[in-house]
Order: C-alpha cells, then sequence, then structure tokens
C-alpha cells in the first residue's frame, strides 16, 4: 500500500512539472514583439509623400517616410495603436485603429489630403467662386473679382487670358499678402462678342500656391437691329446721297430704317431724316436742303420693336456752289452778283471772274442757258418776277449771239429772247466742273 501512494505522488509530481513548463512557453510566445509598416499617399493622385512625419500612438514614438513614402516600427509590443500623420501642405491625418500582434507585422497604409489652395478666387463678400458671368445687359462692361491670400505666406499672382473680348484687367501680376483680399476690375467689349453665349478661362497662378481657373462668360442677345452705312455720294451744294445694309433685324422685325444727318456730330432721328422701307436688305436715301459749303454727318438706321439702332457715322461737305447738268458734263453755277449788266460787261464780269480761289468762269450758251431754267429751283438764286415796267427784271443772258444782239431767257415767264439788247439783265457765270 506504502509503495502504490509513492508512485501516485511521483505521477502527480511529474504532470504538475509538465503543466508548469508548458505555461511559462505560452507567455513566451504572447508577449513575443510584433511591427507595424506602411506606405503614406496622396489621396487626389496616389504619389507617395516622402519626409511625412509618422507618430505611433500611444506610445509616442515617431519616424518619417522615406523618398518611397514607406515608414516602419518595430519591436512594438502587442495591442490597438493609431497612426498620426503630419506633413506641410497636408491635412493632420490620424488613423483608424491597427491591431499588432506577438511575433506579426501589421500593415498601416495611410492617404492623406493636400491642404486647400492658399491662392483663391472670391466676390466681394468673400464667398469662393469658379466663374463671373456678365450676362446679357449691354450697360454690364466691367466686374470685380478677388484674390484672397489664406495661406501663411505672402504670394505672388500673374493673370493669363486669350480672349479678345476681354480688353482690360486692372493688374495682372500682383502680390498678396497673408490675410488680404486684392481686387481685380476686368472689362470687355460686347461690340466683339458673338451672337450667343461667350464663355473663357482665366488663369490665375502662383508659384508657390499653385494655380486656379476662373470661367468667364457673356451673353449677347441681339435685341436691337445691326445696319451699316453706306457711302456718301452724289454731293451737291443742296443734296446729297446715302444708304444703308441691315443684316439683322434683331429679336423684332425692322419696321422703319434709313437715314438721319445733321451739321453735328452723332446724328439720329431725332434730327434730320429720310425713310426707304422695312425688313433685311440694302437701301438709299436723298438728303434734300442742304445748306451750300457746309459739313454735315450722317448714320443709317433701322428700328424694330425694342428700339433704334444705328451704322457708322460718315460726313461730307457740300458743294461751296450748285451745279446741274448739261451735256454729260457737270456745271457749277456762281450767285448773281446782284446788278444788272449790258452783255459786254456781263461776258467780261464772267471771263475774269475768281470766286473762292476758282477761276475759269464763263457766261452760259443759250442751250446752257436752257438747262439751267429747267433746274431752277434746284439751282436757286434767280431772279423770277415779272418786268413790272423794267425789261431786264427776271432776265439772264447766254453767250450765244443772235441777228442782232443776243439770246437771254426770261426766268419768270421761261420765254427765250432774241436779238436782245438790253443793260438791264442778269448773268450767272458757270464753270464747268467734270
Amino acid at each position: 500500500m506504502k509503495s502504490q501512494s509513492i508512485i501516485k505522488c511521483l505521477a502527480l509530481l511529474l504532470v504538475c512539472c509538465a503543466m508548469l513548463g508548458c505555461g511559462k512557453e505560452d507567455d513566451s510566445a504572447n508577449n513575443k514583439p510584433g511591427s507595424i509598416y506602411g506606405t503614406v499617399t496622396d489621396k487626389s493622385t496616389g504619389e507617395c509623400v516622402p519626409n511625412a512625419g509618422v507618430e505611433l500612438m500611444p506610445k509616442g514614438l515617431r519616424t518619417v517616410t522615406g523618398t518611397d513614402g514607406t515608414f516602419e516600427f518595430v519591436d512594438i509590443d502587442p495591442g490597438q495603436y493609431n497612426l498620426f500623420i503630419t506633413k506641410v501642405g497636408y491635412q493632420d491625418y490620424k488613423s483608424n485603429n491597427i491591431t499588432v500582434r506577438a511575433g506579426e507585422a501589421a500593415r498601416g497604409d495611410v492617404q492623406i489630403e493636400k491642404m486647400p489652395s492658399s491662392l483663391q478666387i472670391v466676390d466681394n463678400s468673400g464667398t469662393p467662386i469658379t466663374e463671373i458671368d456678365f450676362g446679357s445687359d449691354e450697360g454690364v462692361t466691367s466686374k470685380t473679382f478677388n484674390i484672397f491670400n489664406g495661406g501663411v505666406e505672402t504670394l505672388d499672382f500673374t493673370i493669363t487670358e486669350s480672349a479678345d473680348w476681354i480688353t482690360s484687367i486692372s493688374q495682372t501680376t500682383g502680390i498678396v499678402n497673408v490675410g488680404v483680399t486684392f481686387p481685380v476690375i476686368m472689362g470687355i467689349d460686347r461690340n466683339a462678342l458673338s451672337e450667343g453665349l461667350n464663355s473663357t478661362t482665366v488663369l490665375i497662378t502662383s508659384p508657390s500656391a499653385g494655380g486656379v481657373e476662373l470661367v468667364v462668360k457673356a451673353t449677347i442677345i441681339q435685341l436691337l437691329p445691326v445696319v451699316t452705312t453706306g457711302e456718301v455720294t452724289n454731293i451737291t451744294s443742296k443734296s446729297a446721297a446715302c444708304g444703308g445694309v441691315v443684316t439683322k433685324e434683331g429679336e423684332r422685325p425692322v419696321i422703319e430704317r434709313g437715314i438721319c444727318w445733321s451739321d453735328s456730330p452723332h446724328p439720329t432721328i431725332n434730327d434730320n431724316k429720310n425713310t426707304n422701307g422695312t425688313g433685311l436688305g440694302s437701301y438709299s436715301c436723298v438728303m434734300n436742303d442742304l445748306t451750300n459749303a457746309t459739313k454735315y454727318y450722317v448714320r443709317a438706321y433701322a428700328k424694330n420693336g425694342n428700339g433704334v439702332s444705328y451704322g457708322e457715322e460718315k460726313s461730307f461737305e457740300t458743294e461751296k456752289f450748285p451745279t446741274f447738268q448739261f451735256g454729260g458734263h457737270s456745271y457749277y453755277v456762281a450767285p448773281d452778283p446782284g446788278n444788272y449788266m449790258e452783255w459786254s460787261a456781263a461776258n467780261s464780269y464772267c471771263n475774269n471772274l475768281s470766286l473762292e480761289g476758282m477761276t475759269g468762269w464763263k457766261m452760259p450758251t443759250r442751250d446752257e442757258l436752257v438747262q439751267m431754267y429747267a433746274d431752277r429751283n434746284s439751282i436757286g438764286g434767280f431772279i423770277n418776277v415779272s418786268g413790272n415796267g423794267h425789261v431786264g427784271v427776271g432776265q439772264y443772258w447766254s453767250s450765244t449771239s443772235s441777228s442782232n444782239g443776243h439770246y437771254a431767257i426770261h426766268f419768270y415767264y421761261g420765254s427765250i429772247i432774241a436779238n436782245f439788247n438790253s443793260d438791264e439783265c442778269h448773268v450767272r457765270p458757270i464753270k464747268r466742273k467734270n
């Protein structure tokens, strides 16, 4: 019995020893150190981020990423950890829990985001904007945007644009201090816009803060007609011709078109005007009752339900003397000297006349005088009253001889008088223009 008890005790002792030995071996495996490794990359581009600070929390161990963005913490106790990433120009980042198991390597890849650019475009209230819209109002030709420096250091900027309808930018280069809003005024030429929506992109760049794009828009709604002014032709001392071409009617049909003129610049339909038709196309008008030797200004115009538009302004000067046409030529007509003359004196007066530096005047022939009588109203300046006892009243000499004198015409009766020898007769010298 005693020997059996001894055997039982020895067996129990061996079991205890075995159990104690196994416990020490298990504790050693559970306490074996682990590690954490990973790569820090840019969230937007996926590129590796070198020289980023990596802190192991709560241990407080620190390292920096290599040129390939990698990092590693070794010989760390099993447990729960976080990674805290810092990098200039990036937002700070704290990872989710990473579990480190004994003797194992845990992966902790991290993506970090860049901080918002310190270069911002804002409106007058400080709200970030990405576009400027000039709209369709013809009166809006300038707008202001602002460059804001939200960084920690001054930045210099450059503005680049390529649209021919952007005519001015108040400052295309400059320096903006930290926290400062820098206003920029942009001007456009609506006449250079195409019909409909016009859009372009303006680039604002800074070597230290990158660049931002600003979309600029403007719209042309052709409310009014589009008309061009033609050349001035058939200029005389009292009249001239001009016209225009309506190329676009605008939002509504053209209900009136014509020309307007004045002896002052920028004539409107409130000055002198003459009309010719409606709608699209070319047209011509005549300006009458002009004053000789006077400078005039003329513009074509077109009117629809939205208003009146004008073509470019043309100017011209009326002839110093009235003219008439005869035998394929144009002739100037000098003023009546205002006194009666017998034929030889009248002929001498005409041949020796000099007006406005012009010489070479002559007395008209009978046929030329007949044409002058036909054009008497457009020429003007004739004495055309009845005789009232004076033989020469209303009568004008010609250079053509008759059998016993010279021919004359009475400008009241229109009669041709032959063999006229009176010393009470008028004369109108003429000069060939071409």
